[in-house]
């Protein structure tokens, strides 16, 4: 990977009361937005590319979601965790006629895409680990989230 996951993993928002996956993709949007990683056709460009090309992978014990757009929309590198209340429904990355029941969302906003795929490749190994995602959904706090997330992702790197 071009960027180290330390030099890219920005924050963790602990989202309540979200009812659609669009909702989540917009705060996430909005947080990186203001921040100034990525440019105002972010949040619009991965949308329409979930729809064609979906995120969701049936994790267990709850489903997570690796949202993000082309390189294009970026500014500055950036990837955040938001882990939910309440699920949301994404279509399953496999069968876009599924639906799954997501409660944690990976939002990249990555530039080059042998680093989507390489970022794509780490989470999605990290979520394939049923004590990493009951871990991360059952954290408290924005910080332990954190830990939790770097310290997995910083080992499979090594």
């Amino acid at each position: 990977m071009d960027e180290k996951i330390e030099e890219v993993f920005h924050d963790v928002l602990l989202l309540s009361d979200i009812k659609t996956k669009e909702e989540v993709i917009k705060k996430m949007s909005d947080y990186l937005l203001d921040k100034g990683y990525i440019t105002d056709e972010y949040y619009l460009a991965t949308i329409e590319r979930e729809t064609i090309f979906p995120t969701g992978l049936p994790t267990k014990p709850i489903g997570t979601a690796i949202p993000h757009s082309e390189a294009e929309n970026v500014v500055k590198p950036a990837v955040i965790l938001a882990v939910l209340n309440n699920t949301v429904k994404f279509s399953d990355m496999s069968n876009r006629e599924n639906e799954i029941d997501v409660g944690i969302v990976f939002l990249m906003a990555l530039k080059g895409e042998n680093n989507q795929i390489n970022y794509l490749r780490n989470i999605a190994d990290f979520c394939k680990e049923e004590e990493n995602v009951l871990k991360i959904y059952n954290s408290k706090c924005k910080k332990e989230a954190m830990v939790i997330f770097s310290e997995e992702i910083l080992m499979q790197s090594t």
